[in-house]
């Protein structure tokens, strides 16, 4: 020992290589010696020189000794170092040994060299005050250390790294190490040192000395205000990094540790008591999986609500989130199923509910309603949120809020609902039942609580955007697979409460109300929650009366997530119409019918709310529209807007229409007025109130009656009396677009004529778009459209046509009408059926009337009005044209009752004169007229009535509108025009050619009509017989070229002068007002002369002098029938002779009679037999050349000519004077 003691480095150095070599070679030896170098304090001196000597060598050599020493698993000497040295030390002992490089860097860093490469280490060495070689005593331990050993070595420890460690500073949870902890341990060993040295003095000797080492230890006075557990000092426990505390060793012994001291430390030190709760938390989060299940959660749960501070009833709630598995912002949640299952109790239940109420002490995020003022903050719950005003704050309301409701998610969560089937669990996971079934008040710990879920579902009123996603996700657990809370989940008012909330995240709230809206038993007791699937889409849902059936539709249809979508965007299409001006009047409305619960709330924030059915919210946007199956219509059919707006399922959407306008129509006029009347008594209105003094009387009779809401008849009552006012008040504010005299003569009310006029044209766009799918259907409501049609009295039609809302409706009913005959063949029918024809004449003379009463001024005053009724009249000609086409509608015109005005009607609609000055659709009106005057003259009745107007005289005015110098075509579109074009003339006359064929009766085919003998013989009188039998030819064009061309042929003679005489004749016609006299007409045609034809002879069709004069061939080949002409030139010769006094004598009668040709053989006409002419006259030279001309060709009226009693007349012609030039003529018909 006395060499150990040496202050001569030779002697220290060999005694500590010989206690070396002992300890291999001798165990038993060294064994002696380690206890001896204990209790003499030698070891405790050279632990004091291995830190504190200012001598390197020193410094390694006590090292040395230690390490020698201190080796071995649980000896007295470790038992020594740890009472002597921070816990946190002895770790490093652990550390594997060092490589001879690593010794190396760790020397220069110990030597305090910069650059790692440079070799200082000798020079180090050398230093020593002790003359020790550091390297000279290395090399002589490995020499030592590579001798054979007869016994094992004792364990090892790395004390290079322990010493080393030892003199830096250490700031760690399990380690505090620094100038102060090592002036505390050198002031320590010092006076224990110094007190051995003295005993030793004392005794005379080392040998005589037994020091008490078991009792030995050091304090460390710098660390008294550290709060140390175990071997943790929390305050560096809580900065320490995330890393640190996932690689703790014994993480279950320490959190009970930790647990142990909060126990102890929560009444007395709240410092002490947070910092052990903080550190709970950390643990727990990154050791969940090995500290296991805690069972002492509701020991925390109950500490929550016996704390007054508030850091700590946050910090308690963070903990038990982190124990319960729901915090994740760190780590990954490990959820242990006993944890929570502790807390599945009532009190536990509440106590969380409470906590999640906090979110409406937040005046930043929690609804504020704007007919109230916000309270002010001294005045919010001073007796309720008293304990939140003490103490630092470390959580908001809000995020209190937050937590408390991830925590109970997790207690939601633990159970399942359903099993591996998918069939609900009976009876149902006792969180569930819990939450669910406490909706009411309890009573527990002297105290009321509120009802569980209620205070959930207020938690939406909050508008932090995670609140509301928490609470509606937990509301959604908690009605999933549970129908009993579903049902009556509106009763806690969520859905008003989700409505009103303005934020801008709106998916977890699309997700409850998508998950729930549907299964709400809110309807009356006389109807049953099974039937109610078989109703409308608004009144199965909750939310029908609150946002329109556009966005209900897209909930249904397209699921929560377009639903969120939409709710918070700015859509306004034919599918869905909602603003951000429509959310906030919706969002107004729910915070008024709630009154001023909201502020309650910040008084007592587990106050629940008292449910009372919301009155349907109105949106001023809407008035103009109307939703059918999935469509507002008023979108739809702007095409201007929207064009080629896709129509899914147009049957669907066409037979819904229907069904609607069925049933507005079934609402009299007479119902709405009764149903006023009551309920303004039900309210007790007063005269002049408005809407909010309207909602407001709503509310306090529905709290009135408020247990009596489940009795259908006085929930109805209430509703329907609440809709019929509003919809009075409104229709009182607005510029309406109807007034009171457009229902006049209607079976309408005036709240029924927006609607009807919406469906009708939704109709329309259906028929125009997808004509082929509808077209396959009779048309099921013409009575309805009929009964829109009626007209009032004569008196005021005039003052009712004037009306412009009036003109509208009008013109769409007729549209409906026209489009429904369009498509279909069967409609047509059906439209007779009903007695539509008569209908639609009425209107044909109203606006007829109407509109020729109209002077030129008033036309462009009332210009709009007009355009209107002119396209309703335009429809009405088309509809009538398109049923005349069927021999039903034709007869069904034809029963009409004194046709004769439709007859008229129908002729002004072709000549237009009732117009009084340019109107848009003049040109579709002539147009169509005329193409329905066509099929009307395949009636016998309908031909002999029009003839009777003198219509035919404004067909020849059409033919005579052609222009010869265009094609005629058929016209493909059917614009609006004001003036006529040429192309639209020429489509006109040939339309006029067609008809005026058909009302002569001689067309065939397709265009056979009755026999109408006296207007064809007219009418050969006034467009000569040639042309006249052009006629009957289904091509019109050849026709009108004639009359507006000059033309001169043997058959046809026609120029300018002839058709200026016949516009004349025309117009003469047109002025004298014949009346509906046909004979007048007929008479007026008969007497009808060309002064052209005055001088002309036309035998058997042919003009003889036009014939004379051309070349015969080019005569012949223009004549269809030569032989018929040379006997109508025969037979004319011998009627001539038989009335010329001075030749009678000369022929027999018989040859004459026998010559005349069966006229039922001819298919042209032949000339009267009156028609003849004095055998001096020039006109009978001119026949007689004629037929020399004839015979002049070889064979070609030959078998005519050799005719016995021809032959007979032709003898005749020699008998004249021989001064008479026809004489050569017969001399040479003779020959021939």
């Amino acid at each position: 020992m006395a060499l150990l003691k040496s202050s001569a480095s030779v002697l220290a150095e060999n005694a500590s290589l010989l206690v070396r070599i002992i300890a291999a070679r001798s165990p038993k030896t060294a064994n002696a010696i380690r206890e001896s170098a204990l209790t003499s304090g030698v070891l405790l001196g050279h632990f004091y020189q291995s830190i504190f000597s200012v001598s390197e060598g020193q410094r390694h050599l006590s090292r040395y000794l230690c390490s020698l020493w201190m080796s071995g698993a649980g000896g007295a000497e470790q038992l020594l170092l740890k009472r002597i040295i921070p816990l946190g030390f002895v770790p490093y002992l652990s550390m594997p040994k060092l490589g001879k490089e690593e010794e190396d860097e760790l020397d220069l860093l110990e030597c305090g060299e910069v650059d790692m490469n440079e070799d200082c280490s000798e020079s180090k060495a050398m230093s020593s005050c002790t003359g020790t070689n550091i390297n000279r005593f290395r090399a002589r331990v490995r020499i030592v250390e590579s001798m054979p050993a007869e016994s094992k070595t004792l364990q090892a420890f790395n004390f290079r790294i322990f010493f080393h460690v030892l003199g830096q500073d250490h700031s760690l949870p399990d380690l505090v190490w620094n100038k102060d902890t090592r002036m505390d341990m050198k002031d320590a060993l010092e006076a224990e040192l110094k007190s051995i040295d003295a005993e030793i003095e004392l005794r005379d000797g080392i040998t005589n000395i037994a020091w008490n080492h078991e009792q030995f230890s050091v304090k460390y006075p710098s660390l008294e205000k550290e709060v140390r557990v175990g071997s943790i000092y929390m305050r560096l426990w809580l900065q320490a990094s995330d890393s640190f505390i996932k690689t703790w060793d014994d993480p279950a012994r320490l959190f009970e540790l930790i647990f142990r001291r909060l126990l102890i430390d929560f009444d007395q030190n709240a410092t002490v008591a947070n910092m052990c709760i903080s550190c709970l938390e950390r643990l727990y989060s990154a050791h969940a999986r090995k500290i296991g299940a805690f069972p002492d959660v509701t020991i925390l749960l109950k500490y929550i609500r016996r704390t007054t501070s508030k850091e700590t009833k946050h910090r308690l709630l963070s903990l038990i989130a982190v124990i319960l598995g729901v915090n994740a912002d760190e780590y990954d949640p490990v959820s242990i199923r006993e944890n929570a299952e502790q807390l599945m109790n009532t009190e536990c239940i509440h106590h969380f509910c409470d906590l999640a109420s906090q979110c409406h002490f937040d005046a930043n995020s929690s609804i504020s309603s704007p007919l109230y003022p916000d309270i002010p903050e001294g005045d919010v719950g001073k007796s309720r949120i008293e304990e939140n005003l003490l103490g630092v704050t470390i959580y908001s309301p809000t995020k209190v809020s937050l937590v408390a409701l991830r925590c109970l998610e997790r207690l939601v969560s633990v159970h399942k609902s359903t099993d591996s089937r998918g069939v609900s669990y009976f009876p149902i996971p006792i969180a569930k039942r819990l939450i669910c079934e406490n909706s009411t008040p309890i009573t527990f710990d002297s105290n009321v609580h509120s009802g569980a879920l209620p205070i959930i579902c207020q938690c939406i009123l909050s508008n932090n955007e995670e609140v509301v996603i928490a609470s509606s996700t937990l509301i959604r657990l908690l009605t999933t697979h549970n129908e009993k809370a579903s049902r009556k989940l509106y009763l806690t008012g969520v859905f008003y409460f989700a409505c009103a909330n303005s934020s801008s995240d709106w998916q977890s709230l699309a997700d409850l109300i998508h998950a729930t809206h549907l299964k709400q038993a809110f309807i009356s007791s006389t109807e049953s929650f099974v039937d109610r699937l078989q109703l409308p889409p608004e009144p199965q849902s909750i939310l029908g009366d609150m946002i329109p059936e556009g966005l209900l539709k897209v909930l249904m249809n397209h699921g929560p997530q377009k639903f969120a979508r939409v709710f918070v965007g700015n859509h306004d299409t034919p599918e869905v119409i909602w603003s951000p001006a429509m959310r906030q009047n919706l969002i107004s409305m729910l915070l008024e019918h709630l009154d001023h619960f909201t502020q309650m709330l910040r008084e007592d924030s587990t106050l629940n709310y008292e449910y009372c059915p919301v009155p349907k919210v109105n949106y001023r946007s809407l008035d103009k529209e109307l939703f059918c199956h999935n469509y507002y219509l008023n979108n739809l059919c702007d095409e201007d807007r929207f064009p080629n707006w896709p129509i899914h399922e147009p049957s669907s959407v066409f037979l819904s229409c229907i069904k609607r306008w069925r049933e507005i129509m079934s609402n009299t006029h007479s119902k709405e007025i009764l149903s006023l009347k009551d309920a303004k008594i039900l309210f007790n209105l007063k005269c002049g109130a408005d809407e909010s003094e309207l909602r407001q009387a709503y509310r306090a009779l529905v709290k009135k009656n408020l247990e009596l809401l489940d009795s259908g008849k006085i929930y109805h009552n209430i509703q329907a009396a609440y809709e019929t006012l509003l919809i009075d008040m409104q229709s009182s504010s607005n510029d309406d677009e109807f007034i009171l005299t457009d229902t006049e003569g209607l079976n309408l009310a005036r709240s029924q004529m927006f609607p009807t006029l919406l469906l009708m044209k939704a109709q329309i766009l259906i028929y125009k778009r997808h004509s082929d799918e509808i077209g396959k259907y009779k048309y099921p409501a013409y009575s309805i459209i009929l009964s829109c049609l009626q007209l009032p009295s004569e008196n005021n039609l005039h003052s009712t046509l004037k009306s412009l809302g009036r003109a509208k409706f009008i013109r769409v009913a007729i549209g409906l009408l026209f489009y429904s005959c369009l498509v279909s063949p069967l409609n047509a029918e059906e439209l007779v059926s009903v007695g539509g024809v008569p209908v639609l004449a009425n209107l044909l003379q109203c606006y007829v009337f109407f509109i020729s009463s109209m002077g030129r001024e008033q036309l462009i005053v009332s210009k709009e009005v007009v355009s209107l009724h002119m396209e309703s009249l335009v429809h009405i000609v088309h509809t009538i044209a398109g049923i005349s086409y069927y021999e039903v509608g034709r007869s069904a015109i034809a029963d009409l009752p004194e046709s004769i005005n439709f007859y008229k009607n129908w002729k002004h609609c072709i000549d237009l004169q009732f117009i009084g000055g340019p109107i848009l659709g003049c040109n579709l009106l002539k147009r169509f007229a005329l193409e329905g005057l066509v099929s009307m003259t395949k009636n016998y009745q309908l031909q002999a009535g029009l003839s009777r107007t003198g219509i035919m005289w404004n067909l020849v005015q059409c033919c005579l509108d052609f222009d010869p110098s265009l094609e005629l075509v058929s016209l493909d579109t059917e614009n609006f025009e004001i003036s006529i074009s040429q192309q639209e003339l020429n489509y006109y006359g040939g339309m006029a050619a067609r008809a005026l064929g058909m009302l002569c009766g001689i067309m065939k085919g397709d265009y056979a009509s009755p026999s109408n003998e006296p207007l064809f013989d007219a009418m050969k009188h006034v467009l000569t017989p040639p042309i006249a039998r052009m006629l009957s030819s289904d091509n019109s064009a050849e026709t009108l070229r004639t009359l507006n061309l000059n033309v001169e042929t043997p058959m046809i003679l026609w120029d300018v002068k002839m058709r200026g005489e016949l516009l004349s004749f025309v117009a003469e016609i047109d002025s004298s007002a014949l009346g509906d006299d046909i004979s007048l007409h007929l008479k007026a045609a008969e007497e009808f002369k060309y002064s052209n034809l005055a001088d002309e002879m036309n035998i058997g069709g042919v003009y003889v002098r036009l014939f004379n004069e051309m070349d015969v061939k080019e005569a012949v080949r223009a004549i269809p029938s030569t032989k018929r002409y040379a006997q109508s030139l025969i037979r004319l010769v011998g009627r001539s002779f038989l009335n010329d006094k001075g030749m009678s004598e000369v022929i027999e009668k018989s040859y004459v009679e026998s010559a005349t040709v069966d006229r039922n053989e001819v298919t042209i006409d032949i000339d009267k037999e009156s028609m003849w002419c004095p055998v001096n006259d020039d006109r009978f030279y001119m026949c007689v050349s004629a037929l020399l001309r004839l015979s002049k060709i070889d064979g070609l009226v030959d078998d005519v000519l050799c005719e016995v009693n021809a032959a007979g007349i032709l003898m005749s012609l020699v008998t004249v004077d021989y001064d008479n030039k026809v004489r050569t003529h017969g001399e040479n018909l003779m020959f021939i």
